[in-house]
C-alpha cells in the first residue's frame, strides 16, 4: 500500500516538473530567480528528450510499483506516452 501511494507521489512530481518546463515561463517570469530555475529545467528536459536519456523519475515510479505488486504494460522510461499521449 505504500508503495502504491510512493509511486503515486513521484508520478503527481514528475508531472509538476513536465508542466513547469512547458508553461513555468508564465509563472515565472515576475520573479528572477524561478526563471532561471525554469530555464535550467527547460535544458535539462531538452538535453534529456534529445539523446534519450531516460528519466529517473519514470524508474523510480516503475520500481515503486512493481514493489507494490503491480504488473506494467508500458514500456521503460516512458511517462509521457503512458500518462499523457495515451488519452489523446
Amino acid at each position: 500500500m505504500i508503495y502504491k501511494f510512493l509511486a503515486g507521489c513521484v508520478a503527481v512530481c514528475h508531472m509538476t516538473f513536465i508542466l513547469f518546463v512547458l508553461v513555468g515561463g508564465l509563472i515565472a517570469f515576475p520573479f528572477n530567480g524561478l526563471m532561471i530555475l525554469h530555464m535550467v529545467c527547460v535544458v535539462y528536459g531538452v538535453i534529456n528528450r534529445k539523446r534519450n536519456m531516460g528519466c529517473f523519475l519514470t524508474r523510480w515510479e516503475r520500481a515503486l510499483r512493481i514493489k507494490a505488486g503491480e504488473t506494467l504494460s508500458w514500456p521503460l522510461d516512458e511517462f509521457m506516452p503512458h500518462y499523457i499521449w495515451s488519452h489523446f
